[in-house]
């Protein structure tokens, strides 16, 4: 007979099934065929001739069958689009994409057999270029033949050959002790291919010249395999790191590795065109690392080329390494080294909002279990210094930032001095870290905010997944390496009409490429120089983490007006932060409010209200941008230069104010047109004192005279 389903909702998408079954040509066997079609996707067919057994209702009978029921079937996939999103509607997790071609043969009993793969520009994951992959699997009455073979660009990148010598009933039959104790041989070739392909897999694109080839023969059984392989590495060369300059050549890097089930052993042999040698030995089992010895001699030796083969965020690392180093063991628990490590005229990559360290200096000398080590270098226009003492259980350091600039759109230059105690728990690190002498500064020309690195909304990949998956914060780790908890003790942050300080506790983890904080960075006392040509103190703010980087916001902005005090409340994670506006005394509705706070100003006539709002802020951000232009022109560093327009209750006038220490500000203000309650110029004058007191004194050439004292106390 034949039955038809159109229409099948099922997790992988909209299935139409036709399928038949009819008398086979011999007796005692049936005939089927099948076609399923996944709608927008393709199609697979199946063909199968089946024998049964003369009674088919006694359990007997089908368990003498086995695999005798087959006699012949066939299996075919062409060219099957596949991306992340199909490959999870088929319940496989793989971040992979291409084009797929399947054609599975086999015969009666499965005795012969043919399985055929071909997958085409197959890309994502840890393959960041696209490659041709062929897979052949034939099993016989003996064994199973293995033959994988992948490509770039149509150059030959390996070849895998193998075989297992067992048969599939006897897999079958024999269970999993059968499936550990299989034998198993093969051998894996690299056939000469450029450098330049297969590093280019992993994203490496400036290895410009050189080839990669081996061999890697395996035996054993599944359970327990063993293997030996070679790789040599001829005249590899990654573009010069600086323009003009001739770029390093590894001449030649050759690695041995053998494992005989139990134990491994290594062997790694380098050498540069200009004398550089390198020369790496191990041996031990993973089970015994306090077992295990290692050596490494290394002399005069560039990095750069051996980077290639390093992990992406690795890749531009250079400098001329020296070393001689032995390990006694290698469980960090009992093990002992001694010998020293020199870097000079390093480069080594940091993270993306650290940018690299450059003209880097390690030193690093091991004597049993202590260890003494230091690390000097730039960031940006600022260095770095990183001294540490200790062993392999415990270690303490210290670290003196000086200008270190961030790559932001702020560019803050960062000064502090940091203390560390770590200490090691098994495989994990714990410890406390001090912050002491903290200082952001953030400068006047700090350049534009960086362009967006999301995809531009009007922008379609043709191959992208229909669903679009809404951004999500960072977890933090579940099982970090390290934890720590930071002492942030007072920072002062200055600049960009910023300025006041902030401390706070926190505690910090590292895991995996995730970062978890938790606690609270609070505000002691901050000050907003102009913000829509006003000044505001932060009466209350604080950031609370809970587990990622992205905290919550609990901030409070004051501005006091002769009629009311302006409350601006900032609430919110950072990365999408809300604002509400409320006042004391409350007689203004919100959007009065808004209008105050851009630049209008309260007790004016309403009806000019929106007018002068707008006129403020239209006039706060012309003189900021011509603020920020004129205080490079100057000779003296001028902390606040703006100019407001007039209102129903003020004159239009210009301020020009300076911080001179940390605690006093002296600001002129010139009236264009000064009202009759007016002076036509004022000089102002505040000091800060200790428990958020504020002495203010303003002075004018028409004896409008005040003197302030204000203090805030929060509960």
């Amino acid at each position: 007979g034949a039955l038809a389903i159109r229409g099948a909702v099922t997790s992988a998408g909209v299935v139409d099934v036709d399928f038949a079954v009819a008398p086979g040509a011999a007796a005692g066997t049936i005939a089927a065929h099948g076609e399923a079609a996944l709608a927008g996707v393709g199609s697979a067919t199946v063909a199968a001739d089946l024998a049964l057994p003369a009674r088919l209702f006694d359990p007997a009978a089908w368990r003498a069958l086995g695999t005798g029921m087959l006699r012949a079937g066939t299996v075919e996939v062409h060219d099957l689009p596949f991306d992340p999103t199909l490959l999870a509607r088929l319940g496989v997790d793989a971040p992979y994409r291409g084009r797929a071609t399947v054609t599975a043969a086999v015969g009666p009993g499965g005795s012969a057999a043919r399985l055929a793969i071909d997958a085409t520009d197959l890309r994502g994951g840890a393959l960041a270029a696209p490659i041709d992959l062929h897979a052949l699997a034939i099993p016989d009455g003996t064994g199973t033949r293995l033959a994988v073979s992948a490509q770039h660009a149509g150059a030959p990148l390996i070849e895998l050959a193998g075989r297992v010598p067992t048969s599939l009933d006897g897999l079958l039959d024999g269970g999993s002790a059968a499936l550990i104790a299989t034998p198993i041989t093969g051998t894996l070739t690299i056939p000469s291919a450029r450098a330049a392909d297969l590093l280019a897999l992993v994203g490496r694109q400036d290895v410009v010249a050189g080839t990669l080839d081996g061999t890697a023969t395996f035996g054993g059984t599944i359970g327990a395999p063993t293997g030996r392989a070679a790789i040599t590495a001829h005249d590899v060369r990654v573009a010069a790191p600086i323009v003009g300059r001739p770029s390093p050549a590894l001449t030649e890097l050759a690695i041995t590795a053998s494992w005989d089930g139990h134990a491994g052993a290594l062997d790694a042999t380098g050498r540069e065109a200009d004398g550089g040698t390198l020369h790496v030995r191990a041996t031990g089992r993973p089970d015994d690392l306090a077992g295990a010895d290692a050596q490494v001699d290394v002399v005069r030796f560039e990095l750069a080329p051996l980077a290639a083969f390093l992990p992406p965020a690795l890749g531009g690392t250079s400098g001329r390494l020296d070393a001689s180093l032995a390990f006694r063991g290698l469980d960090p628990g009992t093990s002992r080294a001694r010998g020293q490590l020199h870097l000079v005229d390093g480069r080594i990559p940091m993270t993306s909002t650290l940018g690299v360290l450059r003209q880097a200096a390690v030193d690093v000398t091991i004597a049993d279990r202590s260890l003494d080590a230091r690390l000097e270098g730039k960031l940006g226009a600022g260095t770095l210094t990183v001294t540490g003492k200790g062993d392999l259980a415990a270690i303490t350091g210290t670290a003196t930032l000086r200008r270190i600039s961030p790559i932001t759109s702020l560019h803050p230059a960062i000064d502090a001095n940091v203390t560390a105690d770590l200490h090691r728990a098994g495989d994990h690190w714990a410890g406390t870290v001090r912050v002491r002498g903290g200082a952001i500064t953030i400068p006047e020309d700090s350049g534009d905010v960086l362009l967006d690195a999301d995809v531009p909304p009007d922008l379609v990949f043709a191959d992208a997944a229909d669903a679009v998956l809404p951004a999500q914060a960072a977890l933090p780790p579940v099982d970090p390496w390290l934890t720590v908890q930071v002492d942030l003790g007072s920072t002062t942050i200055a600049g960009r009409g910023l300025r006041g300080s902030v401390h706070g506790q926190l505690d910090l983890a590292l895991g995996g490429e995730s970062i978890g904080l938790y606690r609270t960075i609070e505000v002691e006392h901050l000050d907003i120089d102009d913000l829509f040509g006003r000044r505001y103190a932060v009466d209350r703010g604080s950031v609370t983490f809970d587990g990622t980087v992205d905290g919550m916001l609990d901030v409070r902005l004051l501005h006091d007006f002769p009629e009311l005090t302006l409350i601006v409340a900032l609430g919110g994670r950072v990365s999408d932060p809300t604002v509400n506006f409320s006042s004391e005394p409350g007689t203004y509705t919100r959007d009065q409010l808004l209008g105050f706070f851009i630049g209008g100003e309260p007790g004016g006539d309403p009806l000019n209200q929106t007018r002068e709002a707008a006129t403020g802020a239209s006039a706060s951000l012309l003189s900021q941008r011509l603020g920020g232009r004129l205080t490079k022109a100057l000779p003296v560093k001028i902390d606040v230069l703006r100019c407001a327009p007039a209102t129903s209750t003020t004159s239009a006038g210009c301020t020009v104010g300076k911080w001179l220490g940390e605690r006093l500000f002296i600001a002129f203000e010139q009236h264009l047109e000064a009202l009759p309650a007016e002076n036509a110029s004022d000089l102002h004058i505040q000091y800060y004192l200790p428990h958020n007191f504020l002495i203010e004194v303003t002075a004018g050439d028409q004896n409008y005279d005040t003197f302030d004292v204000l203090w805030r106390h929060r509960w």
